[in-house]
């Protein structure tokens, strides 16, 4: 790889990095591979010519653009927090509390425990508490993302005892 073009059949070094503004260019005849346990990120561009070709077997986190066609494992989306919708207040219940998470890409629902995981803090008492979000599976990479939730005091229900009725006299 020299000057934003690859030469022959070549490995992309782990941790190689396409910045912004950047391109990396595959011509006709040249093929780039990541490497099972590599990581290629791209920030910049990265484009085919011809039968030029990319084949990912480790992990391409790509924030820029890339080909239609990668052969082998589809390249990282990043987990952004505005993906993440804003979590509703819950209402105090005295245990501790996870509440519904929404997280789409471009209107697609996110799953959890395949896409993300989810791990509470400070979620038992009235106040507020914290959700982290971290990135899980072959779609999504970055840093865990912390949203807040209210958990609200619970409203005081009174009841009112049973009328006693008088005792009959004797």
């Amino acid at each position: 790889i020299k000057q934003g073009k690859v030469y022959g059949n070549t490995t992309a070094p782990d941790g190689y990095t396409v910045e912004e503004k950047e391109t990396l260019t595959i011509p006709e005849g040249a093929s780039l591979t990541v490497a099972e346990g590599s990581t290629l990120v791209n920030k910049g561009a990265i484009k085919t010519e011809g039968n030029g070709a990319i084949t990912n077997n480790g992990a391409i986190h790509n924030t820029g653009t890339l080909p239609e066609t990668i052969n082998g494992k589809p390249a990282k989306k990043e987990l952004k927090a505005d993906m993440i919708a804003t979590i509703s207040d819950v209402v105090y219940i005295g245990i501790a509390i996870t509440p519904t998470v929404s997280i789409t890409d471009n209107d697609t629902p996110l799953k959890v425990d395949e896409d993300y995981t989810l791990a509470c803090s400070d979620n038992i008492n009235a106040g507020t508490a914290k959700a982290t979000i971290a990135p899980k599976g072959d779609k999504y990479f970055g840093d865990p993302i912390e949203k807040t939730f209210t958990i609200t005091e619970a409203p005081l229900t009174v009841t009112s005892p049973r009328p006693r009725l008088p005792l009959p006299s004797s």
